[in-house]
């Protein structure tokens, strides 16, 4: 009995595993639908590439949420694939070697000898 059992569970598990996976046509049109929130819909890629990678990689509700996606946050939130994030400010890198910086090093602070 417990020969039968062990293939029956594996294959109930592919089975459940493979029903959260999304359709091709499913994944290109979550694609084509962030290559026109992105403005890059317009640009020669490779789509099929990544609806394969979609296909294989992410799940049946982000996809639906990537195609009914009408904003780029919308798309964020579905975390379907990489949306650029908005760029946060980038502080300037501190002075060097200015005095109360702590990047001089203190007079004889040397080894002696």
């Amino acid at each position: 009995m417990k020969r039968f059992a062990r293939p029956l569970l594996v294959a109930a598990l592919a089975l459940a595993v493979g029903c959260n996976k999304p359709s091709k046509d499913e994944c290109r049109k979550a694609i084509e639908n962030m290559r026109v929130l992105m403005g890059t819909e317009k640009l020669n890629s490779d789509v099929e590439g990544e609806v394969r990678r979609c296909n294989g990689g992410s799940s049946k509700p982000a996809v639906e949420c990537a195609i009914k996606a009408t904003s780029l946050d919308q798309l964020r939130d579905c975390k379907f694939m990489h949306v650029p994030g908005k760029a946060a400010p980038v502080a300037p890198p501190a002075p060097v070697g200015l005095p109360g910086s702590g990047s001089a090093a203190p007079a004889g602070s040397g080894s002696a000898l």
